[in-house]
C-alpha cells in the first residue's frame, strides 16, 4: 500500500462487497439509538470477549478518554460502567450474528491491512448533522448507503464519501461533522483504526 499525500481523506484499495444492505436489513437487527437525539443510530460488528452475544455492546466509549480502566456501554436503561482497559479493544471479537455473512468477510479484509478496534454500523437520518468533535484515532468508512447529498466534513475539506467504496478519514486530525441533507438514511460502516503496529508519520500503516 502506497503512502499518499497528508490530507484529511485518503481513498483505500480494499475489496468491494455488494449486497451488505440487503444482508443487514435480512438480519432485522434493533439500532440502538444513544440518548443524544443528534447521534447516529449503531450496530455493533464486534465486541469485547464475553459479550459477542450483544451486538450494541460497543455503544458507549472508555472514561476519561481512555485515560481510566472503565468502559461507559449506552443502555437505553442507562449508563453502565464495565471496568476493561482501554487497550482490551484490540482483542475485541466479531458479534455472533454476524458469523458466516458477508459481514465477516468485511472484517477479515479490514483485519488483514490494519489493526482495527471497535467496528459499528452507524445510521444517520434524514436532514440530520452529527455535533462537531474530534476523534481520539483515525476511522475506515464504507458506505452501504448513501446519497450525494450526504457530506462529511473534516475542518475545511468537504468530501461526499462514495458508495462501495473505501475511505481513511483522519477524524483525528480536526474537528468533523456529518451531514445527511437527503430523504434516505446514510448508513456506514466504521472502523476505529489502532496504533499499534503503525506510524502515523510514515507509511507503515496509516495513509
Amino acid at each position: 500500500m502506497r503512502c499518499l499525500a497528508l490530507t484529511y481523506y485518503n481513498n483505500i484499495q480494499l475489496p468491494q462487497f455488494k449486497g451488505l444492505l440487503e444482508e443487514l436489513d435480512s438480519l432485522n437487527l434493533e439500532w440502538f439509538q444513544p440518548s443524544n437525539p443528534h447521534s447516529a443510530q449503531q450496530v455493533c460488528l464486534n465486541a469485547a470477549p464475553g459479550y459477542t452475544d450483544d451486538y450494541s455492546f460497543g455503544a458507549g466509549y472508555f472514561a476519561d478518554k481512555g485515560k481510566s480502566d472503565f468502559f461507559i456501554r449506552l443502555t437505553p436503561q442507562g449508563d453502565v460502567r464495565i471496568p476493561m482497559s482501554p487497550k482490551s479493544v484490540y482483542d475485541w471479537e466479531l458479534c455472533d450474528v454476524f458469523k458466516g455473512t458477508t459481514f465477516e468477510n468485511v472484517y477479515k479484509a479490514m483485519e488483514t491491512e490494519y489493526e482495527i478496534g471497535r467496528v459499528r454500523l452507524l445510521k444517520s437520518k434524514p436532514y440530520t448533522c452529527m455535533n462537531w468533535h474530534i476523534d481520539p484515532i483515525p476511522r475506515l468508512h464504507y458506505p452501504i448507503q448513501t446519497d450525494e447529498a450526504c457530506l462529511m466534513i473534516i475542518e475545511d475539506e468537504v468530501k461526499h464519501l462514495p458508495l462501495e467504496l473505501w475511505t481513511f478519514a483522519h477524524t483525528d486530525r480536526g474537528n468533523h461533522t456529518a451531514l445527511n441533507a437527503s430523504d434516505i438514511d446514510r448508513i456506514h460502516l466504521v472502523a476505529d483504526i489502532l496504533p499499534k503496529r503503525f506510524d502515523p508519520y510514515s507509511c507503515k500503516g496509516y495513509p
